[in-house]
């Protein structure tokens, strides 16, 4: 969930709920030599059921999260998740398609401001960190930016969720961007990020951490 500041030049909050279906986190954590499952005994990683993305207990989850925080809107890579996509529809959640690559160039560069500006608050999220310094920004000849990665064991997913949610704001109409805009993304390889403003002295509980990993 991403929370716009209340004021120019306030601090952008985000959120992350990441899912990675159990049987797979044994074996990343041993073959790939990265703590998922620390991170899931942490709560930053919330396990699903079986060995393979299991959409529909992400689905019941989102929406339930949706009942809860009542999503503004919610921005998908339709090459993703496409019946996702199509059922959270129906069920009343508005759903924005974000197109990849270069068209997010802005928004990557207002998150890359925003955090060498130390602006950009993940509450300590040790998968967006991870996923943030695996991110390499490729250039294109009109001096626009994608995101990449070098190495297929380092995920970006967060990164790049972060980077969708911050599309999905700067793109909103001017008058549609109330401080207590709630805004969630989803896409990346079925990841999925929420944004949404928190309160100063709110304690943050593991389970408000939001994102999948397949």
């Amino acid at each position: 969930m991403l929370y716009p500041p209340k004021k120019e030049n306030g601090i952008f909050e985000v959120f992350f709920r990441i899912w990675c279906p159990e049987e797979n986190i044994g074996r990343r954590t041993r073959e790939q030599r990265v703590p998922y499952e620390l991170w899931r005994d942490e709560g930053f990683l919330i396990a699903t059921p079986g060995s393979t993305t299991d959409f529909d207990w992400i689905e019941n989850d989102i929406l339930a999260l949706n009942e809860k925080y009542n999503f503004a809107e919610v921005g998908f890579d339709r090459a993703v998740i496409p019946d996702l996509a199509q059922r959270l529809e129906k069920a009343r959640v508005r759903m924005t398609m974000v197109t990849q690559g270069y068209n997010l160039s802005a928004a990557i560069q207002h998150v890359q401001k925003q955090v060498m500006a130390h602006k950009f608050c993940g509450w300590g999220n040790p998968i967006w960190r991870w996923c943030a310094s695996n991110t390499s920004l490729r250039v294109g000849f009109k001096g626009d930016v994608q995101m990449i990665k070098e190495r297929s064991r380092e995920k970006i997913d967060a990164a790049a969720a972060a980077v969708i949610a911050m599309h999905i704001f700067l793109n909103r109409p001017q008058q549609a961007k109330p401080t207590t805009a709630r805004l969630i993304d989803i896409g990346c390889s079925t990841s999925i990020i929420t944004v949404r403003r928190c309160l100063s002295k709110l304690r943050l509980h593991p389970s408000w951490q939001i994102r999948i990993v397949s």
